[in-house]
């Protein structure tokens, strides 16, 4: 919080409407153009973890069999991917405004929320049926290489 309201401030004062603006006022063009770097591979990462994540979501319903018989059992999780990101992402990323966000915005808080409600109803189903398994089987840190992974997601999560 403290650091958006250091942002909001300097730009006020400076009359400058983008953190690239701020940046080169600041500390010069080389660092502006570093940091337009750092903004544009950050952005290519944020895409290319959400097309993973769509795709690792979309392999279960692919493999269905009532989705098969639908579409068909050659279709590939890259077509619909792409289909995905041809129809949503896209569009998505060519909006003018931010008032184009509203629709996928509140879709996005309302599978958070569908999701979290899942985790919680499941967790505590299973804890009913055998609470003493349950609570051994969680494990609040895990080091070494499945904790890599882990620490991936946990940082994917914040910063989207």
């Amino acid at each position: 919080h403290y650091s958006i309201s250091l942002l909001v401030g300097a730009m006020g004062a400076t009359r400058l409407h983008s953190f690239e603006e701020l940046t080169v006022h600041a500390f010069g063009q080389r660092v502006g153009v570093l940091v337009e770097v750092a903004i544009i591979a950050f952005c290519f990462g944020t895409v290319v973890a959400y097309t993973v994540a769509i795709g690792d979501i979309l392999e279960p319903v692919l493999a269905m069999r009532s989705v098969q018989r639908h579409l068909g059992h050659d279709v590939l999780k890259q077509h619909v991917l792409f289909v995905l990101w041809l129809v949503v992402m896209l569009p998505l990323s060519l909006a003018e405004s931010l008032s184009a966000f509203e629709a996928s915005s509140a879709f996005g808080v309302l599978s958070l929320l569908y999701l979290v409600l899942s985790v919680a109803y499941h967790a505590a189903a299973d804890c009913s049926r055998n609470p003493q398994e349950t609570i051994q089987q969680v494990e609040l840190a895990r080091f070494g290489p499945s904790g890599l992974s882990s620490l991936a997601i946990l940082l994917f999560a914040f910063t989207c």
